[in-house]
């Protein structure tokens, strides 16, 4: 429901334009309307289609049938179908300076889609990439992709102290 375009978009310095993407019907409801409670219309816009691959028609999947924060879009049929697509390169709002991208294992879909707004524009992204699979290739997918483009990565990790030593600890492994 736009938790971090409602992050970005409050921050008294902040002066840009979001573009908040999202396919699931109702969950594009609740982004509208805490866009619009929050009287931040002039700062998001909200865009009820996924960004992937190619533009079309896709299905969404939802594993427990009721949180889509679960949910991928996919062209196979074993999801509710109706779900609009569309590629960033061929999306005509302003160019993105950073893109968040959060698309449940998709995030290579999103980066093809947007190879050459990407390249042109090369803005600062962040991502989740999806590493609850086995499949080494899909893990590492999007990483090659970006890599191709002059990308550096970074993995976001707490400074903790060890022994009376200062260390960096990844998220995945830090239960606190």
């Amino acid at each position: 429901w736009g938790w971090f375009s409602l992050m970005v978009a409050t921050n008294p310095g902040f002066s840009g334009q979001i573009h908040a993407f999202e396919p699931f019907p109702t969950t594009y409801l609740d982004l509208n309307s805490m866009v619009e409670q929050c009287g931040l219309r002039d700062h998001i816009q909200t865009h009820n289609f996924a960004l992937m691959a190619e533009s079309g028609i896709a299905s969404i999947y939802i594993p427990d049938h009721i949180h889509s924060g679960n949910a991928t879009v996919t062209k196979e049929s074993r999801g509710r179908g109706g779900i609009k697509t569309s590629r960033l390169d061929d999306f005509s709002g302003s160019a993105p300076d950073v893109m968040k991208v959060d698309v449940e294992g998709n995030e290579a879909n999103v980066f093809i889609g947007g190879q050459k707004t990407i390249e042109k524009h090369k803005p600062f992204i962040v991502f989740e990439n999806k590493r609850e699979t086995d499949d080494f290739e899909v893990i590492m997918e999007p990483l090659l992709l970006l890599e191709k483009q002059g990308y550096k990565f970074y993995h976001a990790a707490w400074l903790k102290q060890v022994h009376q030593s200062p260390c960096l600890i990844g998220d995945e492994f830090d239960p606190h």
